[in-house]
């Protein structure tokens, strides 16, 4: 059995990347994949549940770096305390 990507797997994936690292506003992404055809391929004449998939992974590793960059920017402003009920909370400021 063989698991490499095909062609087409991999345009889609290059595709995929490409359209991710332009656009920076979430509706601007979105009409982007749009326009791209990437969102129509979950549709019954689109190609597949593996070709979704890529796109999806695509999609998880722009969002984690999205989450990784924002989280670092708000750690000097943020401390993180245990609140009396023994669960964390975050409070906004200087620590």
């Amino acid at each position: 059995m063989d698991f490499q990507f095909d062609e087409t797997q991999t345009e889609i994936t290059a595709l995929a990347a490409r359209v991710l690292g332009k656009e920076r506003e979430p509706a601007g992404t979105w009409r982007a994949l749009a326009d791209a055809g990437l969102l129509a391929l979950a549709l019954p004449t689109g190609l597949g549940v593996a070709e979704v998939a890529l796109v999806l992974a695509e999609l998880g590793r722009v969002a984690c770096i999205c989450w990784t960059a924002a989280r670092r920017a708000t750690a000097r402003s943020r401390s993180w305390s245990p609140a009396p009920s023994g669960r964390a909370t975050c409070r906004t400021g200087p620590p």
